[in-house]
C-alpha cells in the first residue's frame, strides 16, 4: 500500500504507469524525510528528477560506528553495495515479511539511475558521492550536512518494462552479494517487485 507521500508524488506523474512504478519504488523506504520532484515530457520518454532529504543521523555517521576505519567514500560504496544492511529491525508477527530490510534498496535505486541514463547522488556528513552511467565521483566539503540527501535523475522511455528491469538488477546484486562475506544473499520480496 502506498504511503501519503508516494500518493502525492504519484499524482504528479499520473499519466505514465512505468514512471509511477519507478518513483514509488525509489521512495518506498522514505518514511520521515522531505521529497520534491519534477518532470519533463519529451517525445518518447519522460525525464524525472527528485530529491529525498532526511535530517536523521546520516548514513555515514551511522555506518562509521560499525566501521570506524573506513573513510566517507568507502562507507558510501559499502552502503550502496548489494546485501549490506545495518538494520536490526525485526518483522513483527502482524507485519508482512516481504518488507524485511535485506540491504538491496539503495543498490537497486542507484543501478536504476545508471541503466536509465540518469544520475544518483548521495550527500551525507562531509561527502558527496555522484554516480552517472559507469562513472563515480566523490568530493568532500564543509560544513557537514546533518543527515542524508539523495538526488535521483532518470530517463524513462515509453517501452520500459520497469518490473523486469528491477528483477534484472536484483539478480545481478544477489550474484555479487553471494561472493562477499557478511552479506544478505537474497533480496526481500518487496525489493524484487514493483507490485507489492
Amino acid at each position: 500500500m502506498l504511503n501519503k507521500k508516494q500518493k502525492k508524488i504519484a499524482n504528479i506523474f499520473n499519466e505514465n504507469k512505468e514512471v509511477i512504478n519507478i518513483i514509488n519504488y525509489c521512495i518506498s523506504e522514505n518514511k520521515n524525510g522531505w521529497i520534491c520532484a519534477q518532470k519533463w515530457n519529451h517525445h518518447n520518454y519522460v525525464k524525472i528528477e527528485f530529491a529525498i532529504v532526511d535530517y536523521g543521523v546520516g548514513l555515514i555517521e551511522k555506518t562509521k560506528k560499525q566501521y570506524p576505519s573506513l573513510n566517507s567514500e568507502e562507507i558510501i560504496k559499502k552502503v550502496l553495495s548489494p546485501g549490506f544492511t545495518q538494520s536490526t529491525y525485526e518483522i513483527k508477527s502482524y507485519e508482512d515479511e516481504a518488507y524485511q530490510n535485506s540491504g538491496y534498496g539503495l543498490y537497486v535505486v542507484s543501478n536504476l539511475c545508471r541503466k536509465l541514463n540518469g544520475e544518483f547522488s548521495v550527500l551525507s556528513n562531509d561527502s558527496l558521492y555522484k554516480l552517472e552511467k559507469n562513472e563515480a565521483n566523490h568530493s568532500t566539503f564543509f560544513p557537514k550536512f546533518p543527515g542524508t540527501a539523495i538526488k535521483i535523475k532518470l530517463q524513462i522511455n515509453d517501452s520500459l518494462n520497469s518490473d523486469e528491469l528491477v528483477k534484472q538488477i536484483v539478480k545481478e546484486g544477489e550474484l555479487i552479494a553471494s561472493n562477499q562475506n557478511n552479506r544478505i544473499t537474497t533480496a526481500s520480496k518487496k525489493t524484487k517487485s514493483l507490485n507489492l
